[in-house]
């Protein structure tokens, strides 16, 4: 009866061990990722994360790492949210840590408990380790890159994931062999997982900063045109006497098609062009009068609808990255048509529980297609350029970016959920 109590409370343990680790697992990958809502979601995550961090992997035996990885992996895959660069990249890196904990905790030799096998004990150790490691060099709570940077942590993935799948299934666990892979190939892997884990903080603590630079030159932009105004219309009323004298004159001699004209000129004076509010928030009236500069430049005129509220699911840099992106594309479409055929439609609806944002423009002919994905060239005659950045934000955040040309129009249709409809 003492002996069943005791195993009963082994297992418990054990059960124990495996929860804490899979909730430090859990934890590190929310760094990146997005897990899909739902509570039958956050079961399979945390079973997958379970089953591979406690599956036994010895050196030399290919049979669980080959059958166990491919399902955990899977499922830690469905799980999640994102593009599907980044889910592969950290599935990859995931699946790494976990087997060369594994393998080196299972390579330890120990007469043995029959209650409690003191490798699980050292599996705990590790993973300590591990988290004490990722918490040191991922201190931010979420983390964001752009696909292009994604497709470089993954090809650096690649490394450490398939090494660890070779070395234990592949190098004979007698004489040598065994204690080399476990001593050596194991942290190596190990490390270079943490390692291409902290190339991508670094990565995306860069893009960050890229995205808050560009959006301080657009605020720095728009005050100067702020300002610029101020000084027009200083100019303006400090010569306003004069004009209503020549207005005067002009009447009072009937030449009203001269006063006309007069006034027509007179309409079109800087001072009286004034920077424009297209709603209260900061950020998006900042990017549309940047951006409204530039289609001023290329005479494309502007059909929008703003409603956005101060409060949106999206962070400033985020939001200027996604607006800016979505209008550059536009204009650059727009530039390659005749004047009479340029214009720009933009609807945007938002506030804390959601955001929505639609537009249109028209384009010479559809863009091309790879894979399902726009052609990233500013070669082409439409889009590309830009749209995975746009679909990646959106995507990071619980929403959807969809792209549709058709009829010499092309669309885009972003919609991101606020916090309380990604939980």
């Amino acid at each position: 009866m003492d002996f069943a109590a005791g195993v009963l409370c082994a297992w418990v343990l054990y059960g124990v061990i495996l929860w804490l680790c899979a909730v430090s697992a859990d934890r590190m990958m929310k760094k990146f990722l997005l897990p899909r809502p739902g509570r039958l979601w956050r079961i399979i995550r945390y079973a997958a994360m379970m089953l591979s961090i406690g599956v036994i992997i010895y050196i030399g035996d290919p049979v669980n790492i080959l059958f166990a990885l491919p399902l955990t992996f899977l499922f830690l895959f469905l799980s999640f949210r994102g593009t599907r660069t980044e889910r592969l990249a950290l599935c990859m890196l995931y699946d790494t840590l976990t087997s060369c904990i594994s393998a080196a905790a299972d390579a330890i030799y120990f007469s043995g408990s029959p209650l409690l096998d003191p490798a699980v004990l050292v599996r705990l150790g590790l993973w300590l380790v591990v988290a004490l490691a990722v918490w040191r060099l991922l201190p931010e709570k979420k983390y964001h890159l752009p696909e292009k940077m994604w497709r470089l942590i993954a090809t650096l993935s690649l490394l450490p994931f398939v090494g660890i799948i070779v070395a234990v299934a592949l190098v004979e666990p007698r004489y040598a062999g065994g204690g080399l892979a476990s001593l050596v190939l194991m942290p190596f892997f190990l490390l270079s997982a943490l390692a291409v884990l902290y190339t991508a903080a670094v990565l995306a603590r860069q893009e960050r900063l890229e995205q808050e630079a560009g959006l301080l030159r657009m605020n720095q932009s728009y005050y100067a045109q702020l300002e610029q105004q101020q000084r027009q219309v200083r100019s303006l009323r400090h010569d306003m006497a004069n004009h209503f004298t020549v207005l005067g004159g002009l009447l009072e001699m009937d030449q009203t098609e001269e006063a006309r004209q007069y006034l027509e000129r007179l309409k079109g004076q800087p001072g009286l062009l004034s920077t424009r509010q297209f709603c209260e928030h900061p950020v998006v009236n900042t990017v549309l009068n940047a951006k409204a500069a530039a289609m001023a430049e290329q005479k494309i005129p502007l059909r929008g609808e703003i409603h956005v509220e101060p409060a949106l699911p999206l962070d400033g840099p985020e939001l200027g990255a996604l607006l800016g992106n979505i209008l550059d594309n536009a204009v650059e479409a727009c530039a390659r048509l005749p004047r009479e055929e340029r214009w720009i439609s933009l609807k945007l609806e938002g506030g804390a529980d959601r955001f929505s944002l639609c537009c249109e423009n028209p384009c010479a002919r559809a863009p091309a297609e790879l894979g399902g994905r726009l052609i990233s060239s500013k070669s082409q005659p439409g889009h590309g350029y830009g749209t995975e950045n746009i679909r990646s934000i959106a995507e990071r955040r619980g929403g959807t970016a969809l792209f549709h040309a058709g009829e010499g129009v092309f669309s885009c249709q972003v919609e991101i959920p606020g916090r309380a409809g990604r939980q």
